[in-house]
């Protein structure tokens, strides 16, 4: 069985014979799949197989990356990526075909998506297109980007926004797009959460909603971008609110007006350093000096970025209450003022 993905403009080709690991990859990129009717770019081919041992077929070589999730070899031809026993990642440079084994559908699921995202990601980032790690969304003609760290409540304030107001679009959950001249573009993915409330589950129908266990992270409950079909935004915004978010204690959430100098160190941590975004990062670099021009060439672009958001973006914080609710009715009456 096969699946193809077509993300802004660069085609994958999935295939694997368990049918459950295709439905939730679609479910994962359900705004970027792809019938190839239109596609005349080749496709990177990904073959994914589930065996209940890794295949020993590895050179004899000596490392030259470890990291916490897996152990990089390289040769001029191949990259392999052991991920200590539980998925094998080997990707042919010359032609970008890749293959994956793995023991178990949830290990391969959880690397294959970041795979993905990686290996886009990079062939985005050359284009002039990075990401941002913040939540967006759109209302008439402006981005709104809020950025917050690692588990500082992103898709529950999105998911909150998007329920108390209709007219509000989709930009993304924790990785829009921004071009070198610092306008803003959708890149829906799949929402994630650490428990889900009944509320949520009365009024999500089944069909979009799914899980991945996370070998490091644990359960992760997830609603499709599929969900939100009619609602994703399809424009670029030249028009842009910028806006760091800090979780507090206070029982009252705060939002006002900080400096463009205070704005460009939040864009330097979520924007040009890209803390928090999902890849994995060994399947972001290679070895050689070609390799190292790419990333070099990447930072200045991203740079770049970073000063065209400054320009172009109002910047402001928002300091969280406890209060989901009152953070969400916040936000939505200071954008309400703000956007005309």
């Amino acid at each position: 069985m096969k699946l193809n993905l077509l993300i802004y403009g660069i085609p994958f080709q999935i295939e694997c014979s368990d049918s459950t690991l295709l439905k939730k990859l679609r479910l994962d990129f359900s705004s970027f799949l792809d019938s190839q009717t239109k596609n005349t770019i080749p496709p990177a081919l990904i073959h994914v197989e589930i065996t209940p041992s890794i295949p020993g077929v590895i050179p004899e070589l000596t490392a030259n990356r470890l990291s916490n999730n897996s152990v990089t070899f390289e040769t001029s031809t191949h990259q392999y990526n052991d991920y200590y026993g539980d998925v094998l990642v080997i990707e042919e440079k010359k032609t970008g075909t890749t293959r994956i084994y793995g023991t178990s559908l949830d290990r391969i699921h959880e690397v294959l998506y970041l795979y993905l995202l990686s290996k886009s990601g990079k062939r985005l980032e050359l284009q002039g297109l990075h990401k941002i790690h913040a939540m967006g969304i759109a209302s008439k003609n402006t981005a709104i980007l809020v950025m917050m760290p690692m588990k500082g409540g992103k898709s529950t304030l999105l998911w909150n926004i998007l329920e108390r107001n209709p007219d509000y679009q989709l930009l993304s959950d924790d990785s829009p797009l921004i071009s070198r001249s610092g306008k803003a573009l959708a890149f829906p993915l799949r929402l994630g959460f650490e428990t889900l409330s009944e509320k949520m589950k009365e009024k999500i129908p089944e069909e979009f909603l799914y899980e991945i266990k996370r070998k490091h992270y644990g359960t992760k409950h997830l609603i499709s971008a599929a969900y939100f079909q009619n609602r994703i935004a399809k424009n670029e915004f030249k028009k842009l609110i910028l806006i760091t978010g800090k979780r507090t204690l206070k029982p009252e959430p705060e939002i006002y007006r900080i400096s463009k100098p205070a704005l460009f160190l939040e864009l330097l941590k979520h924007f040009v350093i890209g803390m928090g975004l999902p890849m994995i990062l060994e399947h972001f670099f290679q070895a050689g000096l070609r390799d190292l021009g790419r990333r070099i060439f990447i930072l200045s672009s991203r740079v770049l970025s970073a000063f065209s958001l400054l320009c172009r973006g109002e910047p402001y914080e928002i300091l969280l209450s406890p209060s989901i609710k009152r953070n969400a009715a916040l936000l939505d009456e200071f954008l309400q003022g703000k956007v005309k």
